[in-house]
């Protein structure tokens, strides 16, 4: 693979990394977009920003993929589906305005309802009756949706796409083993990304799965079940106006 990419002059960033080479371009990403891939589970994700960690300022991941009729007919749909996704888009937001297309939305939006932790105990008619007052909401990367302090009755339902908190940058990203415990200082919010951890205080211990934001009032100790990755926030960092908050006692 070194030897494939001197022969494409491509020019060695580091020698302790000999697959990262200069490819001329830079990759173009928001605020929004770059807080979402810092934060990003996926392995796929991980394993691409831990080993090109310079990939905005122009550099490339030497990469060796297997020339397979399954993976080029992979390749040539998401571009095909890339290519489609804005005009196809475009359509269906003109469509949503006349009433066969309103139906049709409504009918997207209590699927989508149902599909929520929040409202899948809900009966047919409750979720029918909100999705009446619904709308689908498209906006671009970087886009802020609300902001602390906004005077507002609304609900928002992620239904596709990533959305992050611009202040989770001023965290600290740790990533806890199997049985690897933490002990988080009164006054911190934590922030769960993924996995699943015990939380040993006072009282009876409890296990949180998935994504999760607590503030402890007293020492908390985190014990992680599986691989978890968190997020310490020091006071003040998190917005608690308008925020819901489970505070761990």
């Amino acid at each position: 693979m070194e030897e494939l990419a001197a022969e494409f002059g491509l020019e060695k960033v580091d020698e302790a990394r000999p697959l990262v080479r200069k490819v001329g371009w830079k990759t173009r990403e928001t605020e929004a977009e770059r807080e979402y891939w810092q934060t990003c589970d996926k392995p796929t994700a991980r394993f691409f920003i831990e080993a090109n960690p310079g990939y905005v300022e122009g550099d490339g991941l030497v990469t060796v993929v297997p020339v397979t009729a399954s993976n080029l007919l992979t390749m040539f749909r998401n571009v095909g589906e890339r290519k489609l996704r804005a005009p196809v888009e475009a359509a269906l937001s003109l469509v949503r305005w006349l009433p066969l297309g309103a139906r049709l939305s409504r009918s997207e939006i209590v699927r989508q309802l149902k599909a929520a932790p929040l409202f899948s105990q809900f009966d047919e008619s409750t979720l029918k009756a909100v999705a009446g007052r619904a709308k689908i909401v498209q906006l671009p990367a970087g886009r802020s949706v609300f902001r602390q302090g906004d005077a507002s009755n609304e609900l928002y339902l992620l239904a596709r796409g990533a959305a992050c908190r611009s202040w989770l940058r001023q965290g600290e990203h740790r990533e806890l083993a199997p049985r690897q415990a933490l002990t988080v200082e009164p006054g911190t919010h934590v922030l769960l990304l993924s996995g699943t951890v015990e939380l040993a205080h006072a009282g009876p211990q409890v296990a949180a799965h998935g994504v999760l934001l607590l503030e402890a009032e007293h020492p908390l100790r985190w014990v992680a079940q599986e691989t978890a990755r968190i997020v310490l926030l020091p006071r003040g960092a998190v917005p608690t106006r308008g925020a819901s908050l489970a505070k761990a006692a």
